[in-house]
This record gives C-alpha cells, sequence and structure tokens, in this order.
C-alpha cells in the first residue's frame, strides 16, 4: 500500500487494518490518523517487529474494495431467489406469476382434451 493510499482513504481502511493487525488498539488507530510512519511505529510496537518488517508489511498490506465487492454480490444475487419466494405455489422453477411453463401446458391440454 502506497503512503498516499493510505492517508488519503484512513477512515475507509481502518477497520481492514485493525482486522490485519488486530494487536492495534482503536486509541493506536486514532493516534495513527492515516500516517505511514505513524501507523509503522504502532505495528513495531505491538508485534515486537523490526522497522523494516512494519514496513514491508504495510507495503503488502492490500485493502478489500468493499464498494465494488458490494456492487458485484449485489448483481450475482438478483437474479437468485429464495424457495419461498417464487411464486405462490413455488412449482414454476423460479418463473414469476402463475402462468404454467410451455411444458406445463402441453400437459395442461393433454389433460383438457382427454375429459372431452
Amino acid at each position: 500500500m502506497q503512503k498516499e493510499q493510505l492517508e488519503n482513504q484512513w477512515n475507509q481502511l481502518k477497520g481492514q487494518i485493525k482486522q490485519k493487525w488486530n494487536r492495534l488498539t482503536d486509541k493506536d488507530l486514532d493516534q495513527c490518523n492515516g500516517k505511514h510512519d505513524a501507523l509503522c511505529n504502532c505495528i513495531q510496537k505491538a508485534y515486537g517487529c523490526k522497522k523494516e518488517q512494519a514496513e514491508q508489511q504495510i507495503r503488502d498490506f492490500k485493502p478489500e474494495q468493499t464498494s465494488s465487492k458490494q456492487g458485484s454480490n449485489i448483481a450475482a444475487n438478483q437474479g437468485q431467489q429464495r424457495p419461498d419466494q417464487r411464486g405462490q405455489h413455488g412449482q414454476h422453477g423460479g418463473q414469476h406469476g402463475n402462468q404454467p411453463s410451455s411444458k406445463e401446458k402441453g400437459g395442461h391440454e393433454q389433460r383438457e382434451k382427454a375429459r372431452m
């Protein structure tokens, strides 16, 4: 992660940083306030590592892009329905309304002809 990215996106990244470095307290994060060197110092103290190691961990940190991820999850789930959300009878395999499928229409027409 770049220093500028850390500073510019600090509020969005705080939660992910806290998950990655779970020994950091809220107080630590407030003191860092998006500053690379301050975060590096906090990681060093919390994990007992050298400055170079802490800096490398920060460089390697790849935050999740929450907004695009949420958008893709929404798009992926839009076409899916739970079984209890299908038409009233739940027999149409996800089709909307109570219109029978073409397969059911054929069966229905055959039953009608047999009745005559």
